[in-house]
């Protein structure tokens, strides 16, 4: 028995350190390397407080039979208060927010990409150098009837945005979130768009691209049962700063999209969310964080095509403080305190432009958390990010109820 909880020590211990860092990394995230930590640990938190637990129980039965056992018994100890604190903090802090918390589905691990079925349908809204740009739509479930009518009502729409640096990721990577707005009863359209490289920055056509997705809603939303007049957009990261900056232009110059050669006229957003979006690629650009600076440094070079200081220009033209004018429908961000990769000093100049401006903004900061941090399907901040943004949609809804 002796023989066998020394052979098991060594990997407990290793597992332990691992779901310690986890665990301990969102509540000490300026420690340079270990605070990386806290780009997994809030999202998968559920999970991670039952591997603990596991551990917890493997290492005490261990150490009654070895002392060897008594390392790996504190640090899984640690490990689960930790995961317990960050857990009960998460749902405490969306419980304030008015989110119905499913505490059981916290515990699975399950990513945004994952989703049951695909898309009902993909079409192609533009193109960009001889390759299609494409979309992928989520029928609605719900089929509502206007009071009074014998009329199918058509369903309000949601465009999604991906996030992943302008470089990365595409339009399934919230697949399991597309899918749950669409039983929510909105038309989902999620866009892909021309990625950044070294050899082709985008910061010139990636907005645009999206402006062009909102001609496509305004031309062809109804024919899937979509009203574009009631017309919302969401974005993460990268995205969030894609579909402001279009969201802003098309809500300035409705009849026609500025910096763009499609065709048509764009569908108007009624209000936007935003999920720890790049606002200012100069701070993205400065960031001093040992384990995240230099990838954020080479992912605002290959959209910028240089750095923000050899091409200020376009820097500014990309930075969504800019685009902000009067006509800018309500926005909400919602962040995380601790992101490495978008600084939290990015939204001061966006935040007083709105003020300015007079634009209506909400902004929601999550505690102890990292770069959007809503990325496990049923993690906490996820169910959050799904009630929030329905109902900030509903709330800004030409119509009382879908």
């Amino acid at each position: 028995m002796k023989v066998i909880a020394r052979l098991l020590s060594i990997p407990l211990t290793l597992i332990a350190m691992l779901v310690l860092w986890l665990a301990v990394s969102p509540f000490t995230p300026h420690i340079s390397y270990w605070g990386a930590g806290s780009l997994i640990g809030p999202q998968y938190i559920g999970p991670l407080l039952l591997i603990a637990l596991v551990l917890v129980i493997l290492a005490a039965l261990g150490a009654l039979a070895s002392r060897s056992c008594y390392v790996p018994s504190v640090l899984a100890g640690i490990a689960l208060v930790a995961s317990v604190g960050l857990l009960g903090t998460q749902i405490h802090a969306a419980k304030e927010q008015g989110t119905d918390v499913d505490i059981p589905a916290a515990f699975t691990w399950t990513g945004v990409e994952k989703a049951d079925e695909g898309p009902d349908h993909t079409v192609t809204y533009d193109s960009f150098n001889g390759d299609d740009l494409t979309m992928d739509i989520y029928s609605p479930e719900t089929h509502s009837i206007r009071s009074g009518s014998s009329h199918p009502r058509k369903h309000p729409v949601m465009m999604y945005v991906h996030g992943g640096g302008w470089d990365q990721m595409t339009k399934r990577s919230q697949a399991f979130n597309m899918r749950q707005m669409a039983q929510r009863g909105y038309l989902v359209l999620s866009i892909d768009y021309t990625l950044s490289s070294w050899e082709q920055p985008t910061w010139k056509v990636a907005a645009g691209q999206v402006g062009c997705a909102m001609n496509w809603v305004n031309a062809h939303a109804a024919d899937y049962g979509g009203d574009s007049e009631r017309f919302f957009t969401y974005g993460e990261s990268a995205g969030g700063q894609l579909v402001l900056n279009a969201t802003a232009d098309v809500a300035a110059h409705p009849s026609q999209l500025p910096f763009t050669d499609c065709s048509g006229t764009p569908a108007v957003p009624s209000a936007v969310y935003a999920d720890s979006p790049a606002l200012d690629v100069r701070h993205i650009y400065d960031s001093d964080d040992p384990y995240a600076g230099q990838g954020s440094r080479d992912t605002v070079e290959k959209y910028l095509g240089g750095t923000p200081k050899e091409y200020p220009d376009r820097a500014d033209f990309v930075t969504s403080a800019t685009h902000l004018t009067s006509d800018m429908p309500p926005i909400m961000i919602v962040r995380s305190d601790h992101d490495r990769l978008v600084p939290p000093a990015s939204y001061d100049d966006f935040r007083q432009r709105a003020k300015d401006k007079g634009v209506e903004l909400e902004e929601y900061v999550r505690p102890h958390a990292d770069h959007a941090s809503a990325l496990s399907a049923h993690g906490v901040w996820n169910q959050h990010l799904l009630q929030a943004m329905t109902e900030f949609f509903q709330a800004n809804d030409l119509e009382d109820d879908l």
